[in-house]
């Protein structure tokens, strides 16, 4: 954990890999816990000056990476693995990386699927199931989530 990092309340981790947090990273765990999960293997990355809001859950059996000044906004979900295989449900499927680029803002209940990179400056409105790369510079909303604007 980072230097002048704050959390306020008290956040739920379980940590079986690797959890590295920045410096001066906010974290409210408020209303309800924050959830951070890294399965044995798993890395979960967040970078400098980021803020976490209550009910943000981030779970990794691979490795999720969110860079630098990002927002991420109350009841925010990041998976990199689905949990489960659709036909044979006891069976772990491959993770696929998540990466969300320095500057990315999340509005609230933004759910961020496996293989998903969300670009710099990027910003995706509340309610948005981002199931697919969103390009640099750009607002996504919907479900799934679909660019509306460049920028």
């Amino acid at each position: 954990m980072g230097a002048r990092t704050r959390v306020v309340g008290r956040p739920r981790v379980l940590n079986r890999g690797s959890i590295t947090i920045g410096e001066q990273v906010a974290i409210r765990s408020t209303i309800v816990p924050v959830q951070l999960e890294a399965f044995k293997g798993g890395v979960i990355e967040i970078g400098d000056c980021t803020f976490l809001n209550y009910g943000v859950s981030i779970s990794a059996h691979g490795r999720i990476q969110i860079g630098r000044n990002c927002l991420l906004g109350a009841y925010v979900m990041i998976l990199d693995n689905n949990q489960h295989d659709l036909f044979e449900r006891r069976r772990l499927p491959p993770s696929e990386p998540v990466t969300l680029e320095d500057n990315v803002w999340l509005g609230h209940r933004v759910i961020v699927l496996p293989g998903v990179t969300i670009g710099h400056d990027a910003a995706i409105g509340a309610g948005a199931v981002v199931v697919e790369d969103i390009p640099p510079r750009s607002i996504a909303v919907g479900n799934p989530a679909r660019v509306v604007r460049s920028f």
